[in-house]
């Protein structure tokens, strides 16, 4: 029987793993943080199940039953693509099992925002004000603009929540068509055009060697609305100091930040948790008892694809860059 290894520890799913997989495949949990603790506690395994940790190329080489390599999330920048296209393994995710989760995070910090409603109650708590203009800037959001960098599941369904406010969306994604792009009534755009022309920038774009430190000063130097910057997709895309540059200069109003660089940031010394114009939540914006179950699910049901040979059927990022056997 095939042999599935858990490199993370149980966050509540590992049971219903267990359970689906019975009489196909068997799963032990072995949390690793580390290239040598991954190659000793997987040294048999036929599957990977990933969150963080890093899927290296030593990794890869010195796993000889490895037939494929799950990413419990969407996201799978814990692995070099092109060299497990070299290798010919299949990388899996899960893409749509936190897709209304972050969208609701991504609405909730543009209605927070537009409606000042943590600058009112840090006035009214803080200052002992009741000043019902204290910030006379506030807009109507169906009179902005809400830029997305990055078109796939997530910021299509931000799309049609924000339908009801009646604001523009455009977004920059090339890997989309044109036909996507009218079919949800929002306008293609160059990431010049989404940081020169947005009051709302929420951000999409997954992490690799292409987009890591993408979002620069280049981008945040030509804002014309001193936009908000939100971000839920990975910390690696956005060059931190420019980011803090843009802040202090109002280029950038405010920032709402689920992600940093660090998974792990010191919470007494990074200077984007301590700035005044930031809001952070703790890499939360996936999560809810819903997304976590399905989040178990969805990745195993990636390995009884895999070992029913229903190929097609696996949620795979890199399809047509190998050849299943």
């Amino acid at each position: 029987m095939k042999l599935a290894v858990r490199l993370f520890e149980d966050d509540g799913t590992f049971s219903v793993q267990e359970e689906k997989l019975k009489g196909i495949a068997n799963i032990e949990l072995k949390p690793s943080s580390s290239e040598e603790e991954i190659i000793k506690n997987a040294k048999d395994a036929d599957f990977l199940i990933v969150g963080y940790e890093q899927i290296t190329p030593k990794v890869m080489d010195s796993l000889p039953n490895l037939k494929m390599v799950c990413f419990q999330s969407i996201g799978v920048n814990g692995i070099n693509l092109n060299e497990a296209n070299i290798r010919n393994i299949p990388v899996a995710h899960i893409s749509t099992y936190c897709v209304p989760e972050v969208a609701d995070y991504v609405l909730a910090c543009i209605l927070a925002e537009n409606r000042k409603i943590y600058q009112f109650n840090d006035n009214v708590k803080n200052d002992k004000e009741w000043i019902y203009d204290k910030f006379p800037k506030m807009r109507r959001l169906g009179n902005q603009t809400v830029g997305l960098l990055g078109f796939g599941n997530i910021p299509r369904t931000i799309t049609e929540r924000l339908k009801a406010f009646g604001c523009d969306v455009i977004a920059y994604d090339p890997f989309i068509s044109e036909e996507v792009f009218e079919s949800y009534g929002v306008k293609s755009a160059t990431m010049e055009e989404i940081f020169e022309n947005s009051d709302y920038i929420s951000c999409h774009l997954p992490l690799m060697s292409a987009t890591e430190n993408i979002i620069d000063e280049k981008l945040f130097d030509i804002t014309n609305n001193s936009p908000v910057f939100i971000n839920s997709a990975r910390g690696g895309v956005v060059k931190e100091s420019a980011l803090i540059d843009a802040l202090d200069n109002d280029k950038v109003s405010f920032a709402y930040l689920d992600v940093l660089q660090s998974e792990t940031p010191n919470l007494e010394t990074d200077p984007l948790v301590l700035h005044a114009k930031t809001i952070l939540t703790p890499h939360s914006a996936f999560y809810s008892e819903d997304s976590m179950q399905q989040s178990g699910i969805d990745t195993v049901d990636n390995i009884i694809h895999y070992v029913n040979k229903n190929y097609d059927s696996i949620d795979l990022v890199n399809r047509k860059n190998i050849e299943i056997k």
